[in-house]
């Protein structure tokens, strides 16, 4: 690509119809941007997103390039007329949700304007996606999995949720008896709620979450099949939830240990831990049910093993506590044991936060973050 400064001067034909109007000839697609051309501003767009130069340091790199552009024109450029990138952004969601069979996903602070916020990411072997907002809940969370089109509904799937999260029988029975409403908002269903007299705080949060839940069927999402692998953070606990190994066994490698006995103790837990780690990488590769009832049984015996250090101790009945989800991989073979490649995907969003010390243009990370 080759950039510098130049004038172009462009003629267009006009025509006289019969009945006397004036019908004048159209500019080229390219010259409807502005005084740059579309050559640069890609430039700019890539430098600044995808190798992290800094809008100071872009604009000194275009001076020194002979471009006579003021700080503010290359914000615009950087900010404005990004439309088609959005449009892009969420159709990628969409068919990346569509055919993937599993679903990766993890969040990251986000200070916009002052404000802390969080990033969202989702992403599989197919894809990654982006979004800014001001929580981390887990309506937020299935907000972002439904995109631009916010639905709450009330159908099976929300039904099913709202029954394995434990809302009581009563609240149940009343959100039943509507089933196949639909919300287009957040405060529209909140509204209906109060009109159902939910008491309990716990079912007024369960029901809350179940209608997005629901909401993400109509759009092709089925929760009920879809694995959602992270961290353990519980606005990533839907119906499919699987964990991560790599932090379970993060736990294990802060303890400190006070003597050499709890030492040798942690040492050999971890070692455990790999050993069968490595176990399940091979069963992803050969599962059969012979070898799922084998691994299920040695989970329980690793975990269930007697040792002397409490604070071991406490770390292991809360690794099995969450057998089900580190133990997904047994009944979805295709998912990774791991959550490691969508934290190496936000980290790319984290880089750009430490460079402009925020989120420096909540749009702009939008729309090239994909």
């Amino acid at each position: 690509m080759r950039i510098e400064s130049v004038e172009i001067k462009l003629r267009l034909a006009v025509y006289i119809t019969p009945d006397g109007k004036r019908i004048c000839g159209e500019l080229p697609a390219e010259y409807n941007l502005g005084h740059f051309s579309a050559e640069l501003r890609a430039f700019c767009i890539t430098q600044y997103f995808q190798c992290h130069v800094t809008a100071p340091l872009l604009l000194q790199q275009l001076y020194e390039m002979g471009i006579d552009i003021s700080a503010a024109e290359l914000s615009n450029i950087l900010i404005q007329g990004q439309e088609s990138f959005h449009k892009e952004k969420e159709e990628i969601r969409e068919a990346g949700l569509k055919y993937s069979d599993y679903v990766n996903a993890d969040d990251t602070s986000a200070r916009h304007n002052g404000k802390n916020g969080y990033c969202i990411a989702i992403s599989s072997s197919l894809f990654s996606y982006f979004k800014s907002g001001d929580s981390k809940s887990r309506i937020n969370f299935l907000k972002v999995l439904q995109g631009d089109g916010e639905l709450y509904a009330i159908n099976e799937e929300g039904l099913n949720y709202a029954f394995e999260n434990g809302i009581s029988d009563i609240a149940l029975d009343k959100l039943e008896e509507s089933e196949g409403k639909k919300f287009r908002s957040l405060a529209a269903w909140q509204k209906f709620l109060k009109k159902q007299s939910i008491q309990s705080e716990n079912d007024i949060r369960i029901a809350i979450e179940a209608a997005p839940v629901g909401g993400v069927l109509p759009i092709g999402i089925d929760l009920i099949k879809l694995p959602i692998i992270s961290d353990a953070a519980p606005q990533f606990s839907l119906l499919v939830n699987t964990l991560c190994w790599v932090h379970e066994e993060r736990h294990y490698r802060k303890l400190i240990p006070i003597s050499d006995n709890e030492r040798k103790e942690i040492d050999k837990v971890r070692s455990e831990i790999w050993n069968f780690y490595a176990a399940l990488k091979s069963f992803k590769l050969r599962p059969t049910i012979n070898a799922q009832m084998q691994l299920s049984e040695r989970f329980d015996q690793i975990f269930s093993a007697e040792y002397q250090s409490d604070a071991l101790k406490t770390l292991m009945a809360n690794t099995k506590f969450r057998k089900e989800g580190l133990l997904m991989v047994l009944k979805h073979s295709i998912v990774p044991l791991h959550n490691n490649d969508c934290e190496r995907d936000i980290r790319e969003y984290a880089k750009r936060r430490k460079i402009s010390l925020s989120s420096f243009l909540k749009s702009l990370v939008l729309a090239r973050s994909f």
